[in-house]
Order: structure tokens, then C-alpha cells, then sequence
């Protein structure tokens, strides 16, 4: 596919600005965030009462955090997720849910409310659009287990309760495999201390396979015609192309069609290498999947440089294999 020099000009600069654009918003975000969970004023608290209803808890105090209402209910920062109503066109403001699961732990109202059914509930998560795989996805499990380590706080029973799998109530010291959710637990004194992917899967690849199995089906069978049938070979090339999917800036989403092949693939890992990430020459061929053409050496400052043509650009690598500069092709 052509792209006309105009389109490109400026390629790198745009990225820095894009990024630095995405930091600052991600810092306003997060405060955001932070002033949301820490301002619960002229609100009430509902929870389950056992018969697929609600009770007003009049025992917890209104003027408490998001965290330590949760707290006061017997659940810490990573035991919980929340959907909030941004938009305040709802009498419910926000629900909190037990992590890896759909079963609400309280629901917060309005003042003026005097009561809520099961099917106030529902009204609000189906105006919202609540899905449980978009709204507490792989990064947000993957936090929630990374801070629950730090703090100590997700026991064994717990997890055993949200993730669905069965253990031994007398090995306080073991590890257990959550089909589930595909992670490897590892438990001391009955206390989460470590986790990691149990089908080799990253957080970001797990993302794909669950909300964009297309996509994730199309970069492994892309994967399995290189490497024909290595499994392991092949779940790495998707972890990496889908982390830098990731790393992209999400202004510069909108600009992804330019690099597509004719089957719609794009080689994220590609786009990060030409403005942020290091990659050497073996890397370089297997991420390609052989796609490049070597186009020569030749000596820049008494140094040997040998110049590969992948897509749109040039690359430059040193005489060590080591990518030395990238540089867009001449059209």
C-alpha cells in the first residue's frame, strides 16, 4: 500500500507529543478518580439482603470514602471493584463489586432514596452497559492481585471464593491453578504472594483473547505459519505485539489503518521500535516473520552499518546486531 510522504512527515515528533499528551491526562484521570472514590456526601448505602433484595445500612457512616465503606463491610482496597454513574442520571451513583466476580457488595444512592429492588439494579447496569469482562478486564485483575500482595490482604479462602477453585484447607504453603481465570497462585501461610500466567498468556494478550478473540486468532495464526506450531514461540510474538498495542498512545489509534497489510495486520512492535523501543537484528527477522529485504552496508563514522527495508522505513543496525536508527523510506 502507498502512503503519500505527507502523511508521514513529522511521524516521530507526533508520537512524543501524543505520549506526553497521554501521560498528563492519564495523572488528571487518575485524580479524578481519586476525588470520586473520597467524596461520598448526601449518599446511601444499600446491600444484599439474602432475598435478591436491598437494606438501607443506616450503621455506616455516609461521610466515609468509597474505601471505607468497603472496608467497614469486610472488604480492602483489592477485594473490590466499582461502577460508578459519571453522568448522575441515575438515583444509584455507583455499585461495588467483589473482584473477579458479578456478585455486588453495596450499592450507593442518592440521598433522597428511600429504597432499591433487584431490578432498580438491573436498570442501572444495563443503562450503563455493564459487561463483566469490559468493565473488570486482565490489567484491572492483574492490579487488584498485584496490590492485594502488597498489602497482604487476599487469603486463600477469599480468592478460593471469587476465582472458583477448590483447595486444601490444611496447606496453608501451596500453589493452585485457577482454570478460571488462567493464573498460577502462589500461597504463603495462606496469604497470596505471588501470581503469574498459567497459559502464557501476558495481561495484555489475555485481553485480546477475551474481549478481541478475532484478533487474537488472526496474529497467532499469523505466528503459527512462521513458526509452525511452537507453541511457545508463537504465544510470545502475541504477547509482544499485543503490549505494544498497548504502549501506543490512544490519539494515535486513529492513524493505525496506514500500517495495515492487505489481511488487516498490523505489526505494533514495528510502529514501537520506529520512535521508543530497542530491538536487535535477530528480534528484528522473527518479528518480521521474514518479511524484510536487506538493502547493503555501508560506513557511518568508521562503523559498518547494515540497512534492512521493512514496510515504510529503514533500519539501520550496527555490526553487534544492535538498531542503531530508523528512518522513513523515500517515496
Amino acid at each position: 500500500m502507498f502512503i503519500p510522504n505527507y502523511a508521514m512527515q513529522g511521524f516521530k515528533s507526533q508520537i512524543y507529543r501524543y505520549i506526553n499528551k497521554f501521560k498528563i491526562m492519564k495523572k488528571l484521570l487518575i485524580s479524578l478518580i481519586f476525588i470520586m472514590f473520597a467524596i461520598n456526601s448526601s449518599a446511601k448505602i444499600f446491600v444484599p439482603d439474602g432475598t435478591r433484595g436491598y437494606k438501607l445500612r443506616n450503621d455506616i457512616s455516609e461521610s466515609l470514602s468509597t474505601f471505607g465503606i468497603c472496608k467497614s463491610l469486610g472488604y480492602e482496597k483489592a477485594m473490590f471493584y466499582s461502577l460508578m454513574d459519571l453522568d448522575n442520571k441515575s438515583d444509584i451513583s455507583q455499585v461495588c463489586f467483589k473482584i473477579f466476580t458479578e456478585e455486588i457488595i453495596c450499592v450507593f444512592t442518592n440521598d433522597n432514596v428511600q429504597e432499591i429492588t433487584e431490578q432498580d439494579v438491573t436498570k442501572f447496569l444495563k443503562d450503563k452497559d455493564y459487561d463483566f469482562n469490559r468493565e473488570y478486564g486482565t490489567y484491572d485483575r492483574e492490579s487488584d492481585l498485584s496490590n492485594g500482595i502488597k498489602s497482604g490482604t487476599l487469603k486463600i479462602k477469599f480468592l478460593a471464593d471469587v476465582m472458583k477453585f477448590d483447595y486444601d484447607s490444611t496447606e496453608a504453603d501451596t500453589m493452585i491453578i485457577s482454570e478460571k481465570f488462567g493464573y498460577k497462585l502462589y500461597f504463603k501461610s495462606g496469604i497470596l504472594y505471588k501470581f503469574e500466567s498459567a497459559d502464557g498468556l501476558n495481561k495484555w494478550a489475555r485481553e485480546w483473547k477475551e474481549l478481541y478473540p478475532s484478533k487474537y486468532n488472526m496474529y497467532y495464526e499469523k505466528a503459527d505459519q512462521y513458526w509452525r506450531g511452537n507453541k511457545d514461540k508463537i504465544l510470545n510474538d502475541i504477547n509482544i505485539q499485543a503490549k505494544s498495542w498497548a504502549s501506543i498512545p490512544s490519539d494515535f489509534m486513529k492513524n493505525m489503518y496506514l500500517f495495515e497489510d492487505e489481511s488487516g495486520y498490523i505489526n505494533y512492535k514495528i510502529i514501537m521500535v520506529t520512535f521508543k523501543e530497542k530491538i536487535n537484528l535477530r528480534e528484528f527477522k522473527d518479528i518480521t516473520y521474514g518479511k524484510y529485504k536487506y538493502v547493503g552496508e555501508k560506513t557511518i563514522n568508521n562503523s559498518i552499518v547494515y540497512t534492512y527495508d521493512y514496510q515504510y522505513w529503514l533500519f539501520n543496525f550496527s555490526k553487534d546486531g544492535y538498531l542503531i536508527s530508523t528512518k522513513l523510506k523515500n517515496n
